[in-house]
């Protein structure tokens, strides 16, 4: 993890974080309103759904593939394997 320290940059943090398949490489935005990240779809729905357990429940977290392809309103009783689904489902 590496703090990004250029006030006029978009992203606040830099982050790696081993997980199964691959490494979740990923950047957070300055703001906090986003988290770009990129590795195995298995590994990103698992970190996806550790990531809503920390955000609290009445802030949105929508997962989506770059391209806005796919995408999941991601609620607290998700499961990963949920995620990938609803993320497979519709459209991504």
């Amino acid at each position: 993890m590496e703090q990004l320290s250029n006030p006029e940059g978009s992203y606040a943090l830099d982050f790696q974080v081993p997980m199964a398949s691959s490494s979740v490489e990923g950047l957070l935005a300055r703001t906090r309103s986003s988290i770009n990240f990129e590795g195995d779809l298995q590994d990103m729905s698992e970190f996806v759904q550790w990531c809503r357990t920390l955000i609290p429940p009445h802030l949105r977290l929508i997962f989506c593939d770059e391209g806005m392809n796919g995408e999941v309103k991601v609620t607290p009783p998700m499961t990963a394997e949920d995620i990938l689904q609803a993320f497979h489902a519709s459209g991504g």
